[in-house]
């Protein structure tokens, strides 16, 4: 099983789809970097609907060295953490949703999946029955995805 390495936004956006219990059900451990914790409390402070990260034992914190080499500058600290823990995993899993973050860790030949793909993989399971209701309720709150990306994820959800 892989090691899972969470960024703030899948972790956002399914607590506030009330969908957060997908993760450790799918992974059963999620390890974040303190700077995502940070990002969360940060967050939670501000009125934000982010996970309490002491309320989630699956959720669990480990320390994030430095990437060896320049990251580009769209990439932010919590980010840069979990491709960070991720680059010294044997077996990565990274949940991004950030393109740039898709992109470097692309480059870096580490798999990922997001916020889309693990809905996508809860309606197959019969986790979730109504794929389009929560697209359209994740998009009201924010979410922020390429265009097509939404009639993707559908099109992956129902024939795949």
């Amino acid at each position: 099983m892989p090691e899972v390495f969470a960024n703030t936004t899948p972790l956002q956006y399914l607590h506030q789809l009330r969908l957060l219990h997908l993760l450790p059900e799918f992974y059963s451990i999620v390890f974040i970097p303190e700077a995502v914790s940070a990002e969360l409390a940060t967050g939670l402070a501000h009125g934000v609907d982010v996970p309490v990260v002491s309320d989630h034992p699956w959720l669990h914190l480990r320390s994030a060295s430095h990437l060896s080499g320049p990251l580009p500058a769209d990439i932010h600290r919590g980010e840069a953490a979990v491709l960070s823990l991720a680059s010294l995993s044997p077996a990565p899993l990274l949940l991004p949703d950030d393109a740039a973050a898709r992109r470097y860790a692309s480059s870096m030949a580490l798999p990922f999946t997001g916020t889309l793909g693990v809905l996508i993989c809860a309606f197959r399971e019969g986790r979730i029955t109504e794929i389009a209701v929560v697209l359209d309720r994740l998009e009201s709150l924010g979410f922020r995805k390429a265009p097509a990306s939404g009639a993707e994820a559908l099109r992956l959800a129902v024939v795949l």
